[in-house]
């Protein structure tokens, strides 16, 4: 599983105002972020309520997952409940959502440019109907500028640009609406390994929260605060050894969302999982199983 930050606003980064080309902030392959080895066609992943039957558990009822890091494709959450087809450079080319009727709910498909960056994806519903669509836009030295979002009637509706000072190790990058105005700036600070350590948020021109994040030798995240004006929360993580999740506690303010969740994982040949149950507070919820296709 691939480092990432709570809010997610940009795949690359804007250039720097000196000749140098920045390289902090560049996503990974869609395999890394998925934490997947070998050469990987397609996977199909779906969701089942955990069921305790006289100590063995057991899958029930079809049932959307608790979302872990795992289901993030190129920023997004997405339910457990997928196929993603991966092309020959191990990025996302297809995605597509069942509902939990096995029926398709929407497909999302990513074109990408000749130096195999994020070009543009476009969200169709089940009967092929436009819902939304993407465009990306990068400067002369190959990083990402601006990024447009469109809507079904193909009217812009957002628009985040990106900006990155390398002295500092700073990236801002800014929603702005179509008249220009600016909604939410989030500042993203890096350090040495290329990992962001804090964000600060602000909504309007005011700070709305900080995210601090600390990371083990492996550069994966193992803690997470977020600092509110009258609040705090924090999740702490730890792994097994190919990389996966194996415990997360969540501490917050409201006692219904906070406990510690437990995994517990089945491996193919490849070392990727194909089965995972997870618990929350020693109550088994959830069985996700997993069809992994080799090239």
């Amino acid at each position: 599983m691939k480092t990432i930050s709570v809010i997610f606003l940009s795949l690359f980064l804007f250039g720097c105002s000196s000749s140098e080309v920045c390289s902090l902030g560049k996503s990974p392959k869609t395999l890394e972020e998925l934490n997947l080895n070998g050469s990987v066609a397609s996977l199909v992943e779906f969701s089942y309520k955990a069921i305790d039957s006289s100590g063995t558990i057991i899958k029930g009822i079809k049932e959307r997952g608790v979302g872990l890091y795992e289901n993030k494709i190129n920023g997004t959450f997405y339910t457990n409940d997928k196929k993603v087809i991966f092309n020959e450079t191990g990025n996302v080319e297809e995605l597509i959502q069942y509902d939990k009727y096995n029926n398709m709910e929407s497909i999302k498909k990513f074109n990408y440019n000749e130096l195999d960056q994020l070009k543009d994806e476009s969200l169709k519903d089940e009967k092929g109907k436009i819902i939304a669509s993407t465009q990306y836009n990068y400067n002369e030295q190959g990083q990402l500028a601006f990024t447009e979002f469109f809507n079904s009637k193909n009217i812009l509706e957002e628009v985040y640009e990106y900006k990155f000072d390398c002295e500092t190790q700073l990236r801002e990058s800014t929603i702005k609406m179509p008249n220009g105005e600016s909604s939410m700036k989030v500042k993203e600070y890096f350090n040495t390994d290329d990992l962001v350590y804090k964000q600060v948020i602000l909504f309007m021109g005011h700070k709305h929260s900080v995210n601090e994040f600390e990371y083990n030798s492996n550069k994966l995240i193992v803690k997470e605060t977020s600092i509110y004006t009258n609040s705090t929360s924090t999740n702490e993580f730890s792994y097994d050894n190919v990389g996966n999740v194996i415990s997360r506690v969540d501490n917050t303010p409201i006692e219904s969302t906070s406990g510690k969740w437990t995994f517990e994982y089945a491996y193919d040949k490849n070392n990727n999982w194909v089965k995972r149950i997870s618990y929350k507070d020693s109550t088994p919820m959830f069985i996700v199983e997993r069809s992994i296709k080799y090239k």
